[in-house]
């Protein structure tokens, strides 16, 4: 994900997602407790297709997913064509991924977080795991 200037409102959106995704890549579970919203959400949708039809969704508070993330298999999500909008102290990003499992690509999707700046500190309120699973190249 390219780094938007230091001095943009961005900038510290960007920060933000990078140590999220560089906390679940490294497994540091007690670093991305405190980049979340304790209180805040996630919608997980799964097995989406084109007609809108056959979709899971699940919602579950961040700090359950994190707990349900512990017990998971190491995995990599890089993110591309990141696209990060601010206003004053909300934010909301756009970061379309693919999932690697042992460098193998097992999956693909977009996410969209919301993140707030309380007390001058931006945490992530609330994700949106749009994960269309297994796409061919």
């Amino acid at each position: 994900m390219p780094f938007p200037p230091p001095s943009s409102p961005e900038a510290p959106i960007h920060t933000l997602i990078t140590a999220f995704f560089a906390a679940i890549h490294t497994q540091d579970w007690p670093t991305l407790r405190t980049l979340i919203v304790p209180t805040g959400h996630a919608i997980l949708s799964r097995g989406l297709n084109e007609l809108n039809e056959g979709t899971d969704l699940h919602s579950v508070p961040l700090p359950a997913l994190i707990d349900h993330l512990e017990g998971s298999k190491p995995f990599e999500e890089p993110i591309h064509d990141v696209k990060i909008m601010v206003d004053r102290d909300l934010a909301c990003v756009w970061a379309p991924f693919e999932i690697r499992v042992d460098g193998v690509k097992t999956a693909t999707g977009t996410n969209v977080f919301t993140c707030l700046k309380r007390e001058g500190v931006w945490r992530v309120s609330a994700v949106v795991d749009r994960n269309a699973g297994v796409v061919e190249e």
